[in-house]
């Protein structure tokens, strides 16, 4: 599957190997959100975001949803929804379209 845009941060290659230093950061995963729906034209309501880590909590704030992927003890609690299997997301995007066609 082709991927449509990619914003991350970025690192140093040098003789094809990482070398560990950032060339690019990311500081502000819910700006980089906020700005990919504004983009994009969706509304915040429309997205679910994805993560795994104590830094997503903040990403979660930006979207309609927020799902932890194998939440271990210190992010337990931080999204809406705690997944461990990522067909349990399509779940979730399918409960969130038949409520959509219930308003």
């Amino acid at each position: 599957m082709p991927v449509d845009m990619l914003k991350c941060s970025e690192l140093e290659i040098k003789d094809e190997k990482f070398t560990g230093k950032f060339i690019t950061i990311i500081n502000s995963k819910s700006k980089i959100v906020a700005d990919t729906l504004n983009e994009l034209g969706f509304r915040k309501e429309e997205a679910i975001a994805v993560g795994d880590s104590p830094d997503d909590a903040e990403m979660f704030q930006a979207v309609g949803i927020g799902v932890l992927y194998n939440p271990d003890t210190h992010t337990k609690g931080m999204g809406d929804y705690e997944i461990t299997d990522f067909m349990e997301l399509m779940k979730i995007i399918d409960n969130k379209n038949k409520k959509e066609k219930l308003k």
